[in-house]
């Protein structure tokens, strides 16, 4: 796919399409927010945030409001945080909210469950990029996390932050093929981040590579695994393996998901880098952009935009134009698909992880 710099953002005259006999139902206000950043495309403190205007719509889980202040709680009460600023930042990242968005179809006796996975990811992230490549690369540091990731009797957790992360795993692989499927995802997605390869394929320079390197390090997939489980979506785990359209559909679903937040994560990204933060780096598509095409800021988030629009385009035409086996599933996993391509990017335009610091 490839795009103009000077592409106008067609998105908006799209917004009354329907993909198939799923059609993604438009937001519900169900929780007020924390943050409401300027519109789209106004500056704060000079950075200029991203214009994005999607052909689909959001949602929440009908529990948001109860199961957002729970999950917030839990972690106040239980997350060894390093300092009281950590603490307070994770208060106002909404990063519970994420996953009411993300997942808006959750089973309600697993969305709980799905916050807390989703929040502790988030939260490890953080914590594996403050390691060096030579710690995080050992494989006494592999073994450990491996063994709380897959259950294994013989590797006990030896800090707050693994005590937690093994409770948690646990109780989801109790349930079943698609929890352990999730944990197999979550350990792929841990191996990219502790390998020695990492700081050099963050430092790509080409857009292909970088969409490559990004779709497992983004945890795009892994998102995809959990949600498989909080629905329950047996069928759909099984079609995923067997159609070839379903896995390209995914990788759209992928790069739409952490294009989306790369968008919306680069002034914070910038300004951890001019604070000069411990393990941060510019690991971002905008950067990519400017280096591969020559480009300003301003035209490497612009064409950004509009190749997002390219790729809910394409996922509507993959979806209209298939006609194979297990087409009803197929169907209903795309679906759940834009579901979270759609509250990823609700949540990307009002969270405070991303626009916390710009306002406060």
């Amino acid at each position: 796919m490839s795009l103009d710099l000077e592409r106008p953002n067609t998105c908006a005259t799209h917004q009354n399409r329907s993909y198939s006999s799923h059609k993604v139902p438009t937001t519900k206000n169900i929780a007020t927010p924390q943050i409401q950043p300027p519109a789209s495309g106004s500056d704060v403190q000079g950075l200029r945030l991203p214009v994005l205007k999607t052909q689909i719509g959001g949602k929440l889980h009908p529990l948001t409001t109860s199961v957002l202040p729970r999950n917030q709680k839990y972690f106040l009460d239980n997350w060894p945080f390093p300092t009281e600023e950590s603490r307070a930042e994770f208060v106002i990242s909404d990063i519970g909210l994420y996953t009411c968005y993300v997942f808006p179809m959750a089973l309600n006796e697993r969305i709980e469950l799905t916050c807390r996975m989703n929040t502790i990811l988030f939260l490890a992230d953080d914590i594996l990029d403050s390691y060096s490549t030579t710690e995080a690369g050992s494989s006494d540091f592999y073994k450990q996390f491996a063994g709380i990731i897959l259950g294994d009797p013989n590797i006990k957790p030896s800090s707050k932050v693994e005590e937690i992360l093994s409770a948690n795993l646990q109780e989801i692989r109790m349930t079943g093929s698609l929890g352990n499927d999730f944990c197999n995802t979550v350990l792929d997605w841990f191996k990219i981040c502790t390998n020695m390869k990492r700081r050099k394929l963050q430092a790509t320079t080409n857009f292909q590579d970088y969409l490559e390197y990004r779709t497992v390090d983004s945890g795009a997939l892994m998102e995809m695994a959990i949600m498989r489980w909080c629905i329950n979506d047996t069928a759909g785990a099984a079609v995923l393996q067997e159609v070839l359209t379903v896995q390209q559909l995914q990788q759209v679903a992928a790069n739409h998901l952490f294009l989306v937040n790369d968008l919306f994560s680069y002034p914070r990204e910038k300004e951890r880098m001019k604070e000069g933060e411990l393990g941060a780096a510019l690991v971002n598509a905008v950067a990519v952009i400017m280096n591969e095409r020559d480009v300003s800021e301003e035209e490497a988030m612009r064409w950004l935009e509009g190749y997002i629009c390219e790729l809910e385009g394409e996922m509507e035409h993959m979806i209209q134009v298939y006609d194979g086996v297990g087409m009803e599933v197929v169907h209903k996993y795309s679906y759940h698909l834009m579901e979270m391509m759609a509250g990823n990017l609700m949540w990307s335009l009002i969270c405070g992880r991303y626009h916390g610091r710009l306002h406060g």
